[in-house]
């Protein structure tokens, strides 16, 4: 987009040749990387089994896609995915190597964003189908802005609290003033991206930071579940006693359709033909089937996602995915849980994470490859099995 080359049109069947070419040197490079450090496969699918059978449903599910090779283009892309992520975890401390790629991309993207949106409007601006200005800054779209914001915000919270445990003043004085910078441009742009969602999933995010502070919580790690039990049933309290629904929607801007999402999501849901097996991989926003749902409705844009991960699964990979997706979910809330017994302090990062991810995910479909949300759920709820890769017989830095 920034080189002007998408020719004002997209084709959703072909794609981008200069993303295509691009993405894939990267998985080649990510792959020759991993064969370098001679990491076995087979250990890794023993370890991660969830991932590799859900992964291998997306991928017998294209040969019921109505354009099977535009499927088996966006699994392969997937797959490359996960190799990248795999580059970070096989490091030699995949802890110190994921912080290390949060801290660096957040100190190019954050401040490149602001000179995107004050000195160069023709890439870090647009406007709605309403016409009002919209400020992506280095993303593709504002919501894409606000996410970037949500998860760097988080980060530096986290590493704030980190850095006032530290005894060496210099290191403590730096690193503070980092975060600091750091937050304040977070909160500006999130305030410029205007994402109600994302701040939403943000005070939650920095809720479960907070509760995983406590003593309590912090010598115990298996009291986490006990601790998610009681926000679930604060919630339902604050429901039954105050409308809690209605007093946290209207203080974000949102009504309870979720600004228009569950027509989206009725629209969608009437356009599936197969409950059981859906569309094929990432196969629904194809062909006549998008026509149709452009042709139908009253949007003011063409929409080319339902704004739900769970019922995007549903569609493009119907029941059978979405469960084996809840099964992998579930598995990555218990890896954080064992992570938490040897490594308390990035632990509860991941779970703020997962949590963000799951809540996330009810507004906009980010169960799927190139979403900062997707990228990060892969990362953090594999760390742990990344040292048993890493140690496996046979590797080596």
């Amino acid at each position: 987009m920034w080189l002007g080359l998408s020719g004002g049109s997209v084709d959703y069947t072909e794609g981008s040749p200069l993303d295509r070419t691009f993405f894939f040197f990267l998985i080649f490079a990510a792959l020759v990387t991993l064969k370098r450090r001679q990491i076995s496969l087979s250990f890794f699918s023993q370890k991660n089994i969830w991932l590799i059978v859900f992964f291998t449903y997306c991928g017998i599910s294209i040969f019921w896609s109505d354009f099977p090779f535009v499927a088996f283009k966006r699994w392969i892309k997937a797959i490359g995915e996960i190799a990248i992520v795999m580059v970070v975890l096989t490091e030699v401390d995949p802890i110190e190597s994921t912080i290390t790629l949060y801290r660096r991309c957040a100190y190019v993207l954050l401040p490149l964003s602001i000179v995107y949106i004050r000195y160069f409007p023709e890439l870090g601006r647009g406007y709605s189908p309403g016409g009002q200005p919209d400020y992506h800054g280095v993303c593709c779209q504002k919501n894409a802005l606000a996410l970037l914001c949500m998860v760097s915000f988080m980060f530096f919270f986290w590493s704030l609290l980190q850095a006032l445990k530290r005894r060496n003043i210099l290191y403590k004085r730096s690193e503070i003033s980092i975060c600091a910078i750091m937050l304040l441009i977070s909160v500006y742009l999130m305030n410029v991206a205007r994402s109600s969602t994302t701040l939403a999933c943000l005070f939650v995010g920095v809720s479960v930071l907070f509760i995983f502070s406590f003593s309590f919580v912090r010598n115990n790690p298996r009291a986490v579940p006990f601790c998610m039990l009681c926000i679930v049933v604060v919630i339902l309290g604050l429901q039954f006693f105050i409308d809690f629904k209605s007093t946290a929607f209207s203080s974000l801007g949102r009504d309870e359709t979720f600004t228009g999402r569950t027509e989206i999501w009725a629209q969608v849901l009437s356009k599936v033909e197969n409950p059981l097996f859906g569309t094929g991989y990432n196969s629904f926003w194809l062909g006549q089937r998008l026509k149709s749902l452009w042709g139908e409705t009253n949007w003011a844009f063409d929409l080319n996602t339902s704004h739900n991960g769970y019922i995007e699964t549903y569609i493009n990979i119907g029941l059978v995915g979405l469960v084996l997706l809840c099964i992998l979910l579930l598995g990555a809330y218990f890896n954080i849980i064992r992570h938490m017994n040897y490594n308390f302090e990035f632990g509860r990062l991941s779970m703020a994470f997962y949590i963000t991810t799951l809540m996330g995910n009810i507004t906009e479909a980010a169960f799927r490859s190139l979403t900062l949300t997707w990228f990060t759920f892969l990362i953090t709820s594999g760390i742990y099995f990344s040292k048993i890769i890493y140690s496996s017989p046979g590797s080596q830095s």
